[in-house]
């Protein structure tokens, strides 16, 4: 009994020292000042003294960051590595998972087809497609990419069990078009849509239309081992990397699956940015702003001013 008691008695200062230690990295964290910009400082040098506090600070492994001035890239850089526990840098090539910002490169890549006038904003999506999404719900003839692109299909983010392997039937939650709720169904929805007209897999269609244009050439749809020498690996809230079956995509997804460079992207905002955007005005005998502000306003349902 005095053996066991020494050793549960060890046993309960190691855990004493391991909460002590949880709690004082906590409370380091918790209160790591980062500093603001000085009134004369050079924007790169706080950049490299704040960003690398902020990793600390919120027990992030790495970041890449970009700024955009007057739609120009003015500057980029990587800080931190790809992966907690090994050297390989960020820069400047380094692919990232975009998850979510995965949307505005897919409803830039639908608008094209909108502008070529391929595509209805307010026809129902279901009369582009052979089979129904959504079984047994007479609601799914109301929903349009306007719909889609605006969040306001009916769907939820994800249909049950999206995440676990074991997905159940997908539903509809309210009438289309009447509220407002995240979605990423939706978004799936629209990219069948979308290769239903172009006859491609979504990441052939996004590479010529949105991709290759916009000289996004480090940019992906779909995962290839190729990649693995240059990803960052996605980490969770306590700075472990995650499972790479949720990181590694072999069909492309409208809403989750691209992959791409702080500088791609940079390329990707600027062009949203700037005034002729990067749509063709050529063919309908228009200049590019207009273009840009009628496809805007007519998802939107917002009124531009020139």
């Amino acid at each position: 009994m005095s053996f066991l008691r020494k050793i549960c008695a060890c046993d309960f200062l190691i855990l004493l020292i391991i909460l002590q230690s949880t709690v004082i990295l906590s409370a380091f964290t918790t209160f790591i000042r980062c500093e603001p910009k000085a009134e004369n400082q050079s924007l790169e040098l706080w950049l490299d003294a704040t960003i690398p506090c902020l990793l600390i600070k919120y027990n992030v492994p790495g970041a890449a960051v970009a700024i955009i001035k007057d739609n120009e890239l003015i500057f980029s850089k990587g800080w931190g590595v790809k992966r907690i526990g090994e050297r390989s840098q960020v820069n400047e090539q380094t692919l990232f998972p975009a998850a979510s910002l995965t949307k505005p490169v897919f409803a830039y890549g639908a608008l094209v087809l909108v502008r070529d006038g391929r595509l209805d904003l307010d026809r129902s999506l279901s009369e582009y497609l052979d089979e129904p999404y959504v079984q047994g719900d007479d609601r799914l003839q109301k929903i349009t990419a306007r719909m889609v692109l605006s969040h306001t299909t009916g769907f939820p983010n994800w249909r049950p069990g999206r995440w676990t392997g074991s997905p159940k039937p997908l539903k509809i939650q309210f009438e289309p078009g009447t509220e407002f709720r995240y979605s990423g169904e939706g978004y799936n929805y629209l990219k069948l849509v979308v290769e239903n007209i172009t006859g491609q897999q979504l990441d052939i269609y996004m590479k010529d239309a949105v991709l290759d244009p916009l000289s996004m050439h480090d940019s992906y749809f779909v995962w290839d081992e190729a990649l693995e020498s240059v990803i960052a690996i996605p980490h969770n809230r306590s700075g472990q990397a995650v499972d790479r079956w949720q990181w590694r995509p072999e069909k492309p997804e409208a809403a989750v699956t691209l992959f791409t460079t702080i500088l791609d992207y940079a390329r990707f905002m600027s062009a949203m940015l700037a005034t002729k955007c990067a749509f063709n005005s050529e063919s309908n005998g228009q200049n590019g702003k207009r273009v840009y502000q009628d496809i805007i306003e007519a998802v939107l349902n917002v009124k531009l001013n020139d």
